[in-house]
């Protein structure tokens, strides 16, 4: 870009901005986009909409004309006008009988606003074009992260094209406070209660499976209850786990005490544990599903417990739509 024009861009650019933010301030602009010095303090700003209304009745030469173009009645922007003429202390229009004329200072300030509106739109337009590039920032738990998104995504060609910004976290508590921070645009989580003030809806339903070694007797029983299940060393990742306090809430209302744990650092670790021959543990439903081929683990239903989870999405509004083209009320 030429030198001289980026200049002239940058001072018209600093000038639009004290026309908006500048509260009681006018910035009055010379022939060649510099500011000059001479600034007048105003009772009131003049709007971007009376601007806009100004620049219309100037094109057209007439009120009458211009009010049709913005679907606005003659006497309403007629006041507009006056209003402005009365912020700016100066006549942009002389009246006739037959129509309106444009004045000396009125045609200046329509020379100017030509290039300072133009500056205006390529502002906001380079606003929105970086506000369509961030990437959807989407927090959730391990297994939805693992299980749920690939399929929503491998579901949603659209979806794909978006960039997007995986953030896994183990607990609802821990998503629910990025969201509130504002660190995230969208968060997946389980049995979550409803606050006021955060958009949520419930995606679906899941149950918990059991898993066990392939060689462990419970393999080949046709029913496992939860009370067979913890008398063997259960592997869960340790707390604070969302699965690992529905497990435990589950145990205490059924009055079944778990024999002994075995606590692991990673989710990862689980699947291998209970592959050794270590113990037995409890996954979600979307979890034994990518598993059932498993030649050295067995899944196992859970007899008469009522041991599932529910899935809640959280979204800020700006990623609303995107939240319509989420499978909702399936029951796994």
């Amino acid at each position: 870009m030429n030198s001289g024009i980026a200049k002239s861009k940058k001072r018209l650019t600093g000038a639009v901005f004290k026309i908006i933010n500048q509260k009681g301030i006018f910035a009055i602009i010379d022939y060649d986009g510099r500011i000059t010095t001479g600034v007048r303090r105003l009772c009131t700003v003049p709007s971007l909409q009376q601007l806009k209304y100004f620049m219309k009745t100037a094109e057209n030469g007439s009120l009458n004309k211009a009010a049709k173009e913005l679907f606005i009645t003659q006497p309403a922007l007629t006041k507009q006008l006056s209003l402005l003429e009365k912020e700016l202390a100066v006549s942009l229009f002389i009246r006739h009988t037959n129509g309106i004329k444009i004045t000396e200072a009125g045609q200046f300030l329509y020379d100017q606003l030509t290039l300072v509106l133009k500056t205006l739109d390529d502002i906001f337009i380079e606003t929105q074009e970086i506000a369509s590039q961030r990437a959807i920032r989407i927090g959730a738990l391990p297994s939805l992260a693992t299980h749920y998104m690939p399929m929503v995504l491998r579901s949603h060609s659209e979806l794909r094209a978006k960039k997007i910004q995986l953030i896994v976290k183990d607990t609802t508590h821990e998503l629910v406070r990025l969201l509130k921070e504002d660190e995230a645009d969208l968060i997946l989580v389980q049995d979550y209660v409803q606050e006021e003030g955060l958009a949520s809806s419930m995606l679906f339903r899941e149950t918990y499976q059991a898993i066990v070694p392939a060689n462990h007797p419970l393999a080949s029983q046709e029913r496992v209850t939860l009370a067979e299940l913890v008398q063997h060393p259960m592997v869960l990742y340790k707390s604070p786990c969302d699965i690992r306090s529905s497990f435990l809430r589950v145990c205490h209302e059924m009055n079944v005490k778990v024999s002994s744990f075995i606590d692991l650092e990673f989710n990862e670790s689980i699947l291998t544990f209970v592959e050794s021959g270590l113990g037995v543990s409890i996954v979600p439903k979307m979890v034994a599903d990518s598993i059932a081929a498993h030649p050295h683990i067995v899944v196992k239903a859970l007899h008469a417990v009522d041991l599932e989870r529910e899935i809640h999405v959280l979204w800020q509004p700006m990623v609303e739509e995107w939240i319509q083209q989420l499978p909702v009320g399936m029951k796994k």
